[in-house]
């Protein structure tokens, strides 16, 4: 077609060979980009409904399975006829089942939040479970906080009733586990309570070290999981975030300490236990000066010359004239603005020599440290046996319990329980979770919002899986418009102008450029000089609306930054404890050297031993990047099993000729007092003198044998006179 039509150019008008075949290269060119659009388009929208068919984000709800399963509440059904709200005044909050806002599992219904500011109370009863020795016990459920979390609980508590209808805030529970965020608290709860066989009290015993609590609004699941061994593990959405033991890992402890302070104790009034005393024999030196000022005139500095002592650093400006159209009833009274002082290039006014540091500058006298002779050490008040003292081997067989309840005040409205398991089968209740919140959890993952990339294709992909029909319309008419346009529609080139139709335009063009009114650059206007008055009144001020953003939008920038402070806190304890481990590592490979420290505390075989324990330990700290905080803490917790030994036996003999010279002194003031009792001890009766000069002899014994005892032992071998048994004694 080119060619044909550069021919045809050729023969008619030679100048326009090179424009009409730019115009019919243009056409083509329009006609193929058209084509290609379409088929781009044809291929997205392809594509989008390939991914919309792969991609669903919700499924129809299948109540799952609970076989094997202890107790399980799925909230399917008639609800009310199992659990039932608290008849207390103060709940005054109304549960109610509802389907949640954004659903994933079609058609499942939870137990809902509907409002905030209030207190919600329910219960429900199930068959009664008893801990067994050789059974864990494991208790989960799902929450998700569909408007965020930002200051309320979301927990459930566990206990033995005869009826649920009384349930409230103090009724007794054995567990209570699960999430609460308020201000700075921000923990899922694992509280035990724990009854003791001496006093018959229930205790509460809380876990140390709590993970925090996830800050999105996505469906979350909580678990606890008791073994048979005591120790316990929390874990969210399936996961580890912590464990422990109750033997170890609860405050308070499950057992008590055996022995006690004696309440009836008291420190004596001549006690020292200030370490360190002013030296009586120093005194304050002759030449010492206290009043010397820190700082003084420079003796070395003089006037500058050209300094003017007695004229002012500001002044009126000379040249200032009043201008003539002044009103002073008007404008004021007229002042010449000030300028700085011509004569003060050097300096004005009083000259003062700049300050420096006084070399005679000495400060208060105190009078240096000293030991105190008198010093007794820190006082500490005997220790007596607990009267309460016992010792639970196995805290993990719990009591009876029966039923569950759910005692909360939110400030949060939109939270929805779900899935609520009681089980003695931590695989049971894994399947049930895999059937339910996995499910469950995949599906609102592909409901969130994907962050956009940037790139044009992606966005034209987005838009067509969302305008499909649309999208395929304008495909198929800008096809078939452009070929029409490109292709189809004719009409030959367009005619070029004659010469003397050229001749004609540029004659126009010139007449009317003549008629144009020159330009003026300049022109002289009088301008009438006004004075300026500046007017001040009260402006009155009404508010009509409240300023700044809405009480929803600060709410939800809160829960936002609340949970990036919760992940920064979690972060800066995970680095505190991996910076524990790896200190520890450090200092006791070098402690632990032949010569050092602890070198003569611990064995050869120990050494070498703990050693490779303590590089295998480092070799895993800088090569795992992403550890948690919890797994820092179990490494740490395992190298002091065989570190603390070592350092307690240095600490114990330390301290130990201190000890002995204690007893030893204890022991010769008892004996001096009884066998010269004098007029201050007078009044005891002899037999009495008698039985503590016995005593003291028997101490004296023990004493002797004990120290003979622990010098035949390396200094690596447990101590047999141990501090505490000295000061017992």
């Amino acid at each position: 077609l080119k060619a044909n039509t550069q021919w045809r150019v050729q023969r008619t008008d030679p100048p326009r060979q090179q424009a009409v075949g730019v115009l019919v290269a243009m056409k083509m060119s329009m006609a193929a980009a058209a084509v290609g659009a379409a088929v781009w388009l044809v291929v997205l929208v392809s594509t989008a409904m390939a991914e919309e068919e792969d991609n669903s984000t919700t499924a129809p709800y299948v109540a799952p399975e609970v076989d094997g399963l202890h107790w399980a509440e799925t909230f399917d059904g008639d609800v009310w006829s199992r659990w039932s709200p608290s008849a207390q005044e103060k709940y005054n909050g109304k549960f109610s089942v509802a389907a949640r806002n954004q659903e994933a599992l079609t058609g499942d219904l939870g137990l809902l939040i509907p409002d905030e500011a209030r207190h919600y109370g329910a219960a429900a009863k199930f068959p009664q479970i008893v801990g067994k020795k050789e059974a864990p016990f494991v208790v989960q459920f799902e929450v998700k906080f569909q408007d965020g979390l930002s200051c309320g609980g979301s927990y459930i508590k566990l206990f033995n009733s005869d009826g649920v209808e009384s349930f409230k805030d103090d009724t007794p529970y054995v567990i209570m586990f699960g999430p609460d965020r308020c201000g700075s608290t921000d923990k899922v709860h694992f509280i035990l309570q724990h009854k003791s066989p001496k006093t018959g009290k229930w205790e509460e015993k809380h876990c140390k070290d709590v993970p925090s609590v996830p800050s999105d609004s996505l469906s979350h699941l909580y678990g606890l999981i008791i073994n048979p061994d005591n120790s316990w593990e929390i874990q969210i959405d399936g996961e580890k975030k912590t464990s422990g033991s109750l033997l170890t890992s609860m405050e308070p402890p499950v057992n008590p300490p055996k022995d006690i302070d004696d309440p009836t104790d008291s420190k004596p009034e001549d006690w020292v236990d200030e370490a360190k005393m002013d030296d009586p024999d120093s005194s304050k030196p002759d030449d010492w000066d206290e009043d010397a000022p820190m700082m003084i005139p420079d003796p070395a500095a003089s006037k500058p010359s050209g300094w003017v002592d007695d004229a002012p650093a500001k002044i009126d400006d000379p040249s200032a004239v009043k201008p003539e159209d002044w009103d002073d009833d008007e404008d004021g009274e007229w002042e010449a603005p000030i300028i700085d002082n011509p004569v003060c290039s050097v300096g004005c006014g009083k000259w003062e020599a700049p300050k420096i540091s006084n070399p005679e500058y000495k400060g208060k006298w105190y009078a240096p440290k000293i030991d105190n002779p008198e010093y007794k050490g820190v006082w500490k008040p005997r220790q007596i046996p607990n009267p309460d003292y016992f010792v639970d081997e196995e805290p993990c067989i719990l009591p009876a319990i029966d039923s569950v309840g759910i005692d909360i005040w939110t400030m949060s409205k939109g939270i929805i329980f779900d899935n609520i398991v009681i089980s003695a089968d931590v695989g049971k209740a894994k399947a049930f979770a895999d059937a339910s919140f996995k499910l469950r959890h995949e599906l609102e993952l592909k409901q969130q919002p994907k962050p956009s990339r940037g790139g044009l294709l992606e966005d034209a992909m987005d838009f067509a899986s969302r305008n499909m029909a649309a999208v395929g319309v304008t495909a198929a008419a800008l096809l078939l418009a452009s070929i029409w346009c490109c292709c189809i529609r004719g009409g030959g080139a367009p005619r070029a102008p004659t010469p003397e139709e050229k001749k004609q335009a540029r004659l126009k063009k010139k007449a009317e450029a003549e008629k144009k009114e020159p330009e003026k650059k300049f022109e002289w206007v009088e301008v009438k000089k006004t004075k300026k008055r500046t007017k001040r009144t009260d402006l009155k001020i009404t508010a009509t609306g409240q300023p700044g953003l809405g009480l929803a939008k600060v709410q939800k920038l809160m829960d936002a930054e609340s949970a990036m402070q919760a992940e920064m806190r979690e972060i800066i304890d995970t680095d505190e404890k991996r910076n524990d481990l790896e200190s520890y590592i450090l200092t006791m490979r070098t402690k632990i050297e032949p010569g050092e420290e602890y070198g003569d505390f611990i064995s050869a075989s120990d050494r070498e031993a703990f050693s490779a324990e303590l590089t295998k330990a480092e070799d895993w700290l800088y090569d795992t990047f992403d550890a948690t905080k919890t797994m820092y803490i179990d490494k740490l917790d395992e190298l002091k099993k065989t570190g603390d030994a070592a350092a307690w036996r240095c600490k114990e003999s330390g301290m130990r000729a201190e000890w002995v010279q204690a007893v030893t002194g204890t022991i010769s003031n008892y004996r001096s007092a009884a066998e010269n009792p004098g007029e201050k001890f007078g009044h005891i009766a002899p037999e009495k003198l008698a039985s503590i000069t016995t005593a003291c002899a028997e101490l004296e014994k023990w004493l002797n044998e004990m120290k003979q005892k622990q010098e035949a032992l390396p200094k690596h071998e447990k101590p047999v006179l141990l501090c505490a048994e000295m000061e017992k004694k």
